[in-house]
């Protein structure tokens, strides 16, 4: 019924019990952000899934307003939307394609949100449910582009950072190959993180673990590590 393609099947098991997941961070949405400077980790590619966790302190405002929870300049960015009057609606973007799933969002809840591109389009999944028409707008080849990759922020070189997210987020992952609706739910476990830490294809996984410093590690052989922009606060509430 998706036509995801390349589905990876077996790659994600659901884990039968939780694992450690006692922090996460919280962002202002005044000037909060973590920088992972310019990785490549999806330059040229055609598929990728990103997951993370969210808990909304506040939406959009103004309608057209956004949010960025994940972004890479130009490149592609996974933002939420104003796009009704309730200012609810998670989305992809990238050159010549916008991608929104028409999903009304609640504050003070904890969402787990993952997006899918696949050469025919994207898949934006909410709480384990595919959310969006299957295989929205086109998929494309993710540029290379001199822009630091952020969470809770879009950070535009030579320039202020803009979109900033008013959140807590936990468990932000980054996969270069499409997940299937039951690996999505496997990801989700009924409303549980499950450790993706040795899973395939996992090229950046931010988990928000340490509840000290200014650092965020990278738990993926990639070891990208997040660097504060000013002073997100570590959060006890996880999902």
């Amino acid at each position: 019924m998706l036509g995801l393609g390349n589905t990876l099947s077996g790659s994600i098991v659901p884990a039968a019990a939780s694992f450690a997941n006692e922090y996460s961070l919280s962002f202002d949405g005044t000037d909060d952000y973590l920088d992972i400077g310019d990785v490549d980790i999806l330059d040229g590619k055609t598929e990728f899934t990103i997951s993370f966790w969210i808990n909304f302190g506040a939406l959009p405002g103004a309608y057209g307003a956004s949010q960025k929870v994940i972004s890479k300049g130009a490149a592609y960015e996974i933002a939420i939307h104003n796009i009704n009057s309730s200012g609810g609606g998670p989305g992809i973007q990238v050159p010549g394609t916008l991608a929104i799933a028409g999903y009304t969002l609640s504050t003070s809840t904890w969402y787990h949100m993952a997006v899918t591109m696949v050469s025919s389009g994207f898949n934006t999944y909410i709480n384990g449910a595919l959310e969006s028409p299957a295989n929205q707008g086109s998929g494309v080849t993710i540029a290379n582009v001199n822009t630091p990759l952020t969470i809770a922020a879009k950070n535009l070189v030579g320039s202020s950072p803009e979109g900033f997210v008013n959140a807590i987020i936990d468990e932000v992952a980054i996969f270069d190959a499409t997940r299937d609706l039951s690996e999505i739910q496997a990801i989700y476990n009924l409303g549980t993180p499950t450790d993706l830490s040795d899973e395939d294809d996992l090229v950046g996984y931010w988990r928000m673990e340490e509840n000290t410093g200014t650092t965020v590690a990278d738990s993926s052989s990639n070891s990208n590590e997040a660097t504060f922009g000013n002073v997100p606060t570590w959060s006890s509430s996880t999902p």
